[in-house]
Formats: structure tokens, C-alpha cells, sequence
């Protein structure tokens, strides 16, 4: 690049001198455009120099300065351009078409995931679905190894976009396409072994050679383009989602496993879980034990048992956790200027599920939890419900005994509160003070269970605490439903309000129960 810039003093000292005779103008017009043509060019390197640009980052900057440039600029610049995009062509034939990176220096912008990567930001990557039914790459890519716990990501990786070597005129859309596919590639690679598909071979296997030729063919156009890019890359992408959709759900059958997350995490099992509140209660209302876990799920496999479900080899695949407080835990409770009771089992029972390939690219960790966050919520409504049922089997069972007018309060309130949860049995809006209502649930059976006839000054004491948050909660759900229905028209949330101020007694009560 300066070698133009040399020759031009010789030129010129030769013209001089009578030893050339080069037509007139001619000098100052060959070093004018080399050197027009040569310090663009040199102020293209220094740009790299001093960003100390290397690998993908020096294609941006390259592409930058040839749009800009003057036609003698552009012209060699997109002739570099050209040679490094050749390189750029076979690292994504190797990681598309074979999931595998040949990249030591760390130049393409695939790269694995490590502390300190700048990446693509989350928003950017999952504006758009990548894959099968809302599969992005950024979720295949937090996933695909997660089946196979630390030892295999520590050997494996993740991999992301590095944000720093992605080219401004790759979209990100388009390069989480790229990553979507290698990611894919590499996992059902990896995993091939557990495959029960009648597909054969690789992902790529049976169009590996038109794929490549698509991806040759750009590598030789003389100036990048984009549409053309993207266009291949989506042809590619498109390949790979369809045979992650025969894999996944026709061959893996997705809509049963849908099926069974709906029987147990959605509690649609509903003659099994009823079994099992009534036969756990002596375990979970006690404070959680070294044994407690390992009792519950005993419970559980014996209540599926008495309902008739006989598939062992699902119900293996569920586990019911009930964790132990911490040390940490224990020590702060301890050491509180106020005693508080240790959690009991009901409050931190949870569900586990073993997904098994390659499903776990659709039911995610995050995903899964979800799913317990739901279950826990539905499990503490039906067994709510239950309690607030048992003390109207007592009350019948008893009239005699409940009929003093002493007794009437709390046949009101277990009344308005076996109103109000039934209604949210089947219109469930989750609010933190249903939490609240269905606390004060409970601790109304515990009363009621251990209350006196007639009831102690403590135990009344502890009735009129009851009530005055159960009125205080309702009164906040009943608004909060209110609220959403007027700056909304969902037909179910005015279904719920109609079902419970049907004849205005909830309005004309203040929108409080209890009273």
C-alpha cells in the first residue's frame, strides 16, 4: 500500500533530471490518485491497529470504510473483504453444518459463553422465534446441556453471540438463526446415542451437500450481500426446526407429555391429589424432618396406587421435594427477639419432574419452575378447600352441640370463606392476598379443631384476628378484581365478580366477608 507513495519521488526526480519524459501531467496526476487512493486505506489500518481489531471485529470495520469510500477505496477494500469473508464462510459451514468451532484465537462470533463476554443483549436475541414452538436460540443455548449436569458444560460450553465480533451488517436476528442451528446441530450430535427417531445421521445429513454449495456459493460473490445471506441462513434454520419438530412432537410425542404436566403440576389428577392432602396430613402439618421427604413420597406412590394409577414408570419420573431449613435458617429463627413457629411441611412442599430427551428443549429448568410455582399455589387452594369442608362435615355432624348463639360467628365465617375459595377454585387470579385469605383459612381450622365449647378468651381473641384479616383481604381482593375488570373487558375476571356479588351482598357488605 506504499509502494504508490514511494514511487511517486522517483517518478518525479527522474522527470527532473531529462532521463523520462512522461507526457505532460501525467506525474502529478499518477501520484495524486495513488496517494488519493492509498491514505483511506492507511487510515483503515490504523483504525484496526489502534482498536487492536482482530477476527470478525476487522470485517466490520473494513465494510464500514469501503460503503463510505471513494470508488478506487471501495474497490480495494472489497477485494480484503472478499479473502475474509472466505474465512468467515467456512467457520459457519463448520458450525451450521457440524455444530464445531475451529477458532482458538477467538475471532468468530460464536463463541463460548465465559465470564466477561459481551454478548448479544437478551431482548435482541428473543424478539424473534428461532425454532420450534418459541425455541430461541438463547434458550437452546441455555439448555442443551443441562440435562447432563456441570461436568459436561465445563467440558462442552455454552456458546452465545459476542456482541464485540458480530458485523454491523449481520442482523442479530440473523446471527441467533446461526446460532440456533449450530447449537442445535451440537446437541443432537452429542446426544445421538439416545436417540429412538427413525431418522439416521445427523441433522444436516440429508442435505448437508446443498447446504455447504449455498454456503460456497456466497463466499464467492465478489461484495457481501445481506438479503442473499439471510436468505440461505433461514433455508437452513427452516431445515433444522422441522426436524426438531418431527423429533419432538410427532416422534416424542409432545402433546401427551403435555398431558401428564397437566395431571400432576396442574393438579388435573384431581382423585389423586385428594388422596394424597388426606393422607399426608399427619406428615406435612408438623415441621419439616430429616425423613419427612422420603415419607411424603412414599405417601404419594401408595395414594396413586388406591386410585388406580398404575403406570410406575411415569410416576417414577415425579418426585415430591420438601426441603429442610438451612443452618443459616435455624440460627436466625433462634436467635429472633420473637419466637416464630418452623415451617411446616405444606409450606414448602414442591414437585420435580425428569424430562427426558429431547424434550428438556421444550420444558426448560425455568420453565419447570414455573410449573411448581403453580402446582404449590393450586395444591394450597384444594387443600384449603378440603379443611374449610371438614368443618362443615363436624358442624352437621355436631349441631346439637354448635347450636348456642355463641357458635354463629363462626359458622358465618366459615361460611364466607368456603364461599369465597369455592369461587376461586375455578376463577383463579393470583394476587398476594390470596395467599393472605387462604392463611387465615387454615388458621380457622386450626382453631376450630383445638377451640374450647365455648370457646376460651385466647381462642376468641384469636377468632377476631381471623376475621378482621379475612375481611381486610377480601375486601382488597374484591377491589383489586374491580380495578382490572373496569380497564378491561375479560369475560371470565366479570364471570368471578358476578359469581361472587351476584345479588350486590358483597357491595353492600363494603366488598368484605366475614362481617
Amino acid at each position: 500500500m506504499t509502494s504508490p507513495l514511494r514511487h511517486c519521488p522517483l517518478v518525479r526526480s527522474r522527470s527532473l533530471a531529462g532521463k523520462s519524459k512522461p507526457l505532460p501531467g501525467v506525474w502529478p496526476l499518477t501520484c495524486t490518485s495513488s496517494i488519493r487512493g492509498a491514505i483511506p486505506i492507511a487510515s483503515t489500518l490504523d483504525e484496526i491497529v489502534s482498536n487492536k481489531a482482530h477476527g470478525c471485529y476487522i470485517l466490520d470495520i473494513l465494510y464500514t470504510n469501503a460503503m463510505y469510500g471513494k470508488p478506487v477505496v471501495k474497490d480495494a477494500l472489497n477485494r480484503i473483504l472478499y479473502f475474509c469473508h472466505g474465512l468467515m464462510y467456512k467457520q459457519l459451514s463448520a458450525w451450521m453444518l457440524h455444530g464445531i468451532t475451529s477458532d482458538p484465537y477467538g475471532e468468530f462470533f460464536i463463541q463460548t459463553a465465559k465470564h466477561g463476554l459481551a454478548t448479544v443483549s437478551k431482548e435482541v436475541e428473543e424478539e424473534e422465534d428461532l425454532g420450534i414452538m418459541g425455541v430461541t436460540g438463547q434458550q437452546l443455548q441455555k439448555i442443551h446441556l443441562s440435562s447432563d449436569g456441570d461436568k459436561k458444560k465445563s467440558d462442552t460450553g455454552q456458546y452465545c453471540i459476542a456482541a464485540d465480533f458480530l458485523p454491523s451488517y449481520i442482523q442479530p436476528r440473523v446471527a441467533n438463526k446461526i446460532l440456533f442451528v449450530g447449537e442445535s446441530v451440537q446437541m443432537f450430535e452429542k446426544d445421538k446415542h439416545k436417540m429412538k427417531s427413525s431418522k439416521s445421521g445427523t441433522i444436516m445429513s440429508s442435505r448437508e451437500s446443498e447446504f455447504a454449495s449455498d454456503l460456497q456459493h456466497l463466499s464467492k460473490q465478489p461484495e457481501f450481500n445481506s438479503i442473499s445471506f439471510e436468505t440461505v441462513i433461514d433455508k437452513i434454520r427452516a431445515h433444522s426446526a422441522e426436524y426438531l419438530w418431527v423429533i419432538i412432537v410427532e416422534e416424542s410425542d409432545l402433546t401427551n407429555e403435555l398431558s401428564i404436566m397437566k395431571d400432576y403440576f396442574l393438579l388435573g389428577r384431581g382423585e389423586l391429589f385428594l388422596a394424597f392432602i388426606d393422607q399426608a396430613q399427619h406428615l406435612l402439618r408438623s415441621p419439616v424432618a430429616a425423613k419427612t421427604e422420603h415419607d411424603v413420597n412414599r405417601t404419594f406412590q401408595h395414594a396413586a396406587r388406591n386410585v388406580l394409577i398404575d403406570n410406575d414408570s411415569l410416576l417414577q419420573r415425579f418426585r415430591l421435594t420438601v426441603p429442610q431449613p438451612s443452618k443459616e435458617m435455624k440460627r436466625s429463627v433462634g436467635a429472633a427477639a420473637v419466637p416464630t413457629d418452623p415451617e411446616v411441611g405444606w409450606t414448602v412442599l414442591g414437585l420435580t419432574y425428569s424430562v427426558q430427551w429431547p424434550l428438556h428443549i421444550f420444558f426448560t429448568p425455568s420453565m419447570l419452575e414455573k410449573y411448581n410455582r403453580i402446582f404449590r399455589f393450586l395444591l394450597a387452594v384444594r387443600r384449603t378447600q378440603l379443611d374449610l369442608q371438614h368443618c362443615w362435615s363436624l358442624q352437621m355432624f355436631n349441631k346439637d352441640k354448635f347450636e348456642s348463639p355463641a357458635a354463629t360467628p363462626m359458622w358465618q365465617l366459615r361460611t364466607h370463606m368456603a364461599f369465597l375459595i369455592d369461587n376461586l377454585q375455578y376463577y383463579l387470579q393470583v394476587s398476594s392476598c390470596l395467599y393472605e385469605i387462604l392463611d387465615q383459612c387454615s388458621a380457622f381450622y386450626r382453631l376450630f379443631i383445638s377451640a374450647q365449647n365455648p370457646m376460651t378468651e385466647k381462642e376468641t381473641e384469636s377468632l377476631q384476628t381471623i376475621t378482621l384479616s379475612f375481611q381486610r383481604n377480601s375486601s382488597l381482593l374484591f377491589r383489586i378484581l374491580s380495578g382490572v375488570h373496569v380497564q378491561s373487558s375479560h369475560p371470565h375476571l366479570a364471570q368471578l365478580l358476578l359469581r361472587l356479588d351476584f345479588n350486590k351482598f358483597f357491595t353492600d357488605m363494603g366488598g368484605q366477608l366475614g362481617l
